[in-house]
């Protein structure tokens, strides 16, 4: 092992404690919001959902192609080309289709080229490797095995923690367990709403989660359905309403929210289940 190996390893064991780190980060960040999300009965915003999911894929990316720097794997010159790239492709313009105007600020940008410029050279580094026969064969073990352990620890503690939904506002107070359970709510009004639940409780005004109170098969069609409301809004769509991808998207969504009204009135009566009174206007926040 001379310096040069010595050098590239430990530019590796970077790239590994990174992609840790900034898997890190990002989980942080995805738990805060649904946790958030849960005690305002809101819901999390499916753009930075969505954000998330690329830009954790890319790091669990990141931290494997270290692993693999760090054991002199030859796995290195794939990993590092495929990051390579997704890091281009996101300055390149991906990154402004995921993160709003507002939200990109100067700095951050600068940051993030800053680090795909320090990565381009690396894996530079690693096309050099290669091409100069320093890199270990593809089936070598102990490289191949710390590669593919990574990966797969990295990759199944993004999907464990991504896949995790927040408990229902009652479990995070503590003298909610020593009361009786809330009822379910007997009359309810369907008004869909950006960043919220779309349904309200006739009686307290108060916004309620259909996934606690009605059969699985129902609150999944309700979840969907919902969904594809809460996609059909950007940051500057706010003010207007929700901007379907055509008219036809839209007369199927809202056929699809009259069917479940009429799902809802013969599990509560067809007196206690009404639409928002600008349900047919879509002004607003509100459909």
């Amino acid at each position: 092992m001379d310096a040069i190996d010595i050098a590239f390893r430990l530019a590796g064991g970077f790239y590994l404690f990174a992609g840790w780190f900034g898997l890190r980060a990002i989980l942080m960040d995805s738990v805060l919001d649904k946790a958030l999300a849960a005690l305002s009965a809101g819901k999390e915003d499916p753009a930075e959902t969505r954000r998330r999911w690329i830009l954790g894929a890319s790091t669990v990316l990141i931290g494997a192609s270290g692993a693999a720097l760090l054991t002199m794997s030859r796995w290195a010159l794939p990993l590092f080309l495929a990051c390579a790239a997704s890091q281009a492709v996101w300055i390149g313009g991906a990154r402004r289709l995921l993160i709003a105007p507002e939200d990109d600020d100067e700095t951050g940008r600068r940051q993030v080229v800053n680090a795909a410029i320090l990565y381009g050279a690396v894996t530079l580094g690693v096309v050099w490797l290669w091409s100069a026969g320093r890199l270990l064969p593809w089936g070598e073990p102990f490289g191949l095995a710390g590669t593919a352990l990574t990966a797969a620890g990295l990759g199944l503690w993004f999907v464990y923690h991504m896949a995790w939904k927040a408990p229902s506002p009652g479990f995070f107070d503590l003298a909610a367990a020593d009361e009786e359970e809330e009822p379910m709510p007997e009359r309810i009004v369907i008004a869909p709403t950006q960043g919220f639940y779309p349904f309200i409780d006739a009686d307290t005004g108060q916004r309620v989660s259909h996934l606690r109170w009605y059969d699985e098969e129902l609150a999944f069609r309700i979840e969907e359905w919902d969904d594809l409301f809460q996609e059909a809004f950007t940051v500057e769509d706010v003010p207007q309403g929700p901007a379907f991808a055509s008219p036809e998207a839209e007369a199927a969504w809202r056929a699809e929210g009259l069917a479940i009204a009429e799902a809802l009135k013969e599990i509560l009566g067809p007196e206690n289940v009404r639409l928002a009174e600008n349900w047919e206007g879509g002004q607003g926040a509100d459909a």
